[in-house]
């Protein structure tokens, strides 16, 4: 069961069912504040919030550990669970561009952030941070 939240009137909750059994894994906003991604698996869904209605729905190429957009909401990057990192555009989420390996962790990097001028990607995972630079990284994606 998903809960979008009404925001004139914090404390009732409008219910929406999209048929999960579970609540999402991940929920970001959008940049701009006016949309929020749900995943659940491999399942997404992007939501207008004042328009209460699903925008796109699609299905991510493998399981997902994390994921960011960027700040102008040019990309949204998708850390799977073997250390790769895809890439997309939030409006065209049903075509992903092929992986990039971020071979520096020893293991799978677990977390992954995007600096506030959409720069620098941050992955981190069992030894520390890594800083990788957008404009490479799109090169390589």
């Amino acid at each position: 069961m998903l809960y979008l939240i009404h925001f004139s009137r914090p404390f009732h909750h409008a219910r929406h069912y999209l048929g999960w059994t579970q609540g999402p894994e991940f929920v970001r906003f959008t940049p701009d504040g006016e949309r929020m991604l749900f995943v659940y698996q491999r399942h997404l869904e992007l939501w207008h919030l004042s328009r209460r209605r699903c925008l796109i729905q699609g299905q991510l190429p493998g399981h997902v550990t994390d994921l960011a957009f960027s700040p102008d909401y040019e990309h949204l990057f998708l850390l799977e669970a073997d250390g790769a990192v895809s890439v997309c555009h939030p409006g065209l989420l049903t075509h992903v561009r092929p992986r990039a390996r971020l071979r520096w962790h020893v293991g799978a990097a677990r977390s992954l952030a995007v600096s506030p001028h959409g720069r620098t990607l941050a992955t981190a995972g069992a030894e520390g941070v890594k800083l990788w630079p957008v404009a490479r990284l799109l090169e390589v994606v």
